[in-house]
């Protein structure tokens, strides 16, 4: 009867076409398919998905656990969402599982152009190490703000107060790096370039920071400014994953710089895993697989 009532659990599980999306990128979105049945052909059963998942406790909440996040650059997971009942599951430091899930990103990709073998690696590499850390669940309003709303941030250097973005998951998860860097909530993840008509063409440093010249950045002959701070607006900082994504950072009055990683928490650290530094200079900051 147990066994029937696993293999039963599958075939609801495949019915449901649970969408996958693995968070991965800052600026642009990220890559989301649906499991299909002949995904899970590599499960001996419908074991190895739903306790890994059941394990968790998190399927049967009356919440999602996708509101958590690992406040890091780069790959942190995947989310599982089942459309039939609107939960969503937070999948990280679950290797078995991930690994799955990673396989059925190769099947569903393999054809388009989607597909490139150094996401895969550098999804295998963060996997293998198994040391991204999660946020706490905490309590955070999910309010949407008036449609069209631009919010600007005032023009001068201001202290490190990640509450306005991050307490908000509505704000959270529509507003990205470059949002954060200019101080300029769109609510659209902003793209260089777009707000002036002029967006980037190609992923890499000179196309992307012409594109943020366009709309108003004003470019510094340095490559890291000095420990004095602008009398008007503040500084930011371009990093680039070379034909992936970009990413953006600002410097604050306490003289670190902070950045927001796509659609996670704003943070003043950079990408280790174990012992996070704040950051005097991203161009010296471990912030892999960002350049």
């Amino acid at each position: 009867m147990a066994r029937a009532l696993v293999l039963l659990a599958l075939v609801a599980l495949c019915a449901a076409k649970l969408q996958v999306t693995m968070r991965i990128f800052s600026s642009r979105e990220n890559p989301h398919w649906y499991l299909e049945e002949e995904h899970t052909s590599q499960f001996n059963s419908a074991e190895q998905l739903t306790n890994s998942i059941q394990a968790s406790n998190l399927l049967n909440k009356n919440e999602s656990s996708c509101d958590r996040y690992s406040n890091a650059l780069g790959y942190t997971g995947f989310e599982v969402f089942d459309s039939t009942n609107g939960q969503c599951v937070y999948v990280v430091n679950n290797k078995e599982l991930e690994e799955l899930l990673l396989s059925s990103y190769v099947k569903a990709h393999l054809a388009t152009n989607d597909f490139v073998q150094p996401i895969v690696h550098h999804v295998k590499e963060v996997i293998g190490a198994g040391l991204l850390t999660v946020s706490p669940r905490r309590l955070v309003v999910s309010i949407k703000p008036p449609a069209n709303e631009v919010v600007k941030g005032p023009d001068n250097v201001t202290p490190y107060s990640p509450g306005k973005w991050n307490d908000n998951s509505y704000i959270k998860r529509f507003n990205n790096c470059y949002n954060y860097a200019t101080d300029i909530r769109t609510d659209t993840f902003a793209r260089p370039g777009k707000g002036s008509g002029k967006e980037f063409d190609k992923i890499n440093c000179e196309s992307v920071w012409h594109a943020a010249i366009k709309d108003g950045l004003k470019p510094l002959e340095k490559m890291c400014p000095s420990k004095e701070q602008p009398s008007k607006g503040h500084y930011v900082s371009l990093v680039i994953w070379p034909d992936y994504d970009f990413h953006w950072f600002r410097k604050d009055a306490e003289g670190y710089w902070s950045h927001k990683p796509g659609q996670s928490d704003v943070i003043n650290h950079d990408n280790a895993l174990i012992f996070h530094k704040k950051i005097l200079n991203p161009d010296k900051a471990y912030i892999k697989p960002y350049t």
